[in-house]
């Protein structure tokens, strides 16, 4: 599942299906990336098969720093993205397996395919179907797509919930990962409405242990994948 693996993206990304991805947050960990790196190690050897390094709020050194690391925590045992707001992919000091654009971003995806070429995976965050239909269309292998329930750093934001999940499963061809205040017990509900997997931040890394809080998480996801498979109840 590392970044040297044969295999173009839409075949590396089955390989992960249904995908439990985790999205880094030092304001977690008071910025310290060795902890981050440490909740990573244990995740993967969870169930979790992608991680996107998320970091917004430092400068590019760090960031380069907390990629190196993470990448070396996953140990070629899941996917690392890089999400790249705001910055170019050439900050990306070792080879991450793609790259993670946010929905005012989707316009970067072409010329970012014609940089990295067609091995790399790149995905895409999305808010509604018209959005996620306009990422994979300019080049993006998945979509995370939300915001679908309440989160604790954003009570009383704006949520859309499964019916979102639904309307877009029925429009992308492409996987679509839910995130937004997933957790143990909605997981499998946004797996089941016809998404591809779940992406988290505090479900696993704010648990006092990351690696039993994944692997409740991918039986959840992972149980109801095969359901929804073998054509049972949503």
């Amino acid at each position: 599942m590392s970044a040297t693996n044969s295999g173009g993206p839409a075949d590396r990304l089955g390989e992960c299906l249904p995908i439990l991805c985790l999205v880094t947050d030092l304001s977690l960990v008071g910025g310290d990336t060795e902890r981050v790196a440490d909740t990573v190690n244990a995740a993967v050897r969870g169930g979790v098969n992608m991680v996107q390094v998320r970091a917004p709020d430092t400068n590019d050194e760090i960031y380069r720093d907390l990629i190196e690391k993470v990448v070396e925590a996953a140990n070629s045992q899941a996917l690392v993205i890089a999400n790249i707001a705001g910055r170019s992919h050439d900050v990306a000091s070792v080879k991450v397996d793609g790259f993670h654009v946010p929905e005012a971003e989707i316009a970067r995806l072409r010329d970012l395919r014609a940089d990295v070429g067609e091995t790399c995976i790149l995905g895409a965050s999305a808010h509604s179907t018209s959005s996620a239909l306009r990422a994979v269309r300019s080049g993006a292998h998945y979509v995370i797509l939300g915001t679908l329930f309440s989160t604790a750093s954003h009570p009383d934001g704006i949520t859309q919930g499964l019916p979102l999940v639904r309307a877009s499963s029925q429009s992308i061809d492409a996987p679509i990962v839910g995130i937004g205040g997933i957790n143990s017990c909605n997981a499998a509900s946004v797996v089941g409405a016809g998404a591809n997997g779940v992406a988290v931040i505090r479900a696993i890394a704010a648990d006092q242990d990351p690696r039993a809080a994944a692997s409740e998480l991918y039986d959840k996801i992972q149980s109801a994948w095969i359901e929804s498979r073998q054509g049972g109840p949503a």
